[in-house]
């Protein structure tokens, strides 16, 4: 029981020990429906992102699509399940394990219309 307790307690504070230069990365937000939760990661179906940071560095408009968000001690997610519609503000981390990094997620209030893709 302790054993599985310590290993919760690091897998949860993975994100705790981003370096500095990512936790001031530049910062994007979309909002979307919760439609996996596994361990540490989300999937969330996300309205159209205006401008977000590609892998080659420029700034493009992503379309409304389902991606996996991991979260980090700045974004629990303890209070989050399938079907919450949230908003999240999140930073890229190209070439790692953890891309698309949580900074931020609130729950949207019941009855807000999102613009998902059918």
């Amino acid at each position: 029981m302790r054993l599985l307790l310590v290993l919760l307690l690091l897998l949860g504070c993975r994100g705790a020990d981003l370096p500095a230069a990512d936790l001031s990365a530049e910062r994007f937000a979309t909002r979307g429906k919760i439609m996996k939760i596994d361990g540490h990661t989300l999937e969330i179906q996300h309205e159209r992102i205006s401008k977000m940071r590609t892998v080659d560095g420029t700034l493009e408009p992503m379309e409304p699509m389902t991606m996996v968000f991991s979260a980090t001690s700045a974004a629990p997610i303890e209070q989050i399940a399938v079907g919450d519609l949230v908003k999240v503000e999140f930073t890229t981390h190209y070439r790692t394990d953890a891309v698309l990094r949580l900074v931020s997620i609130e729950k949207l209030p019941a009855g807000t219309t999102l613009e998902l893709p059918r």
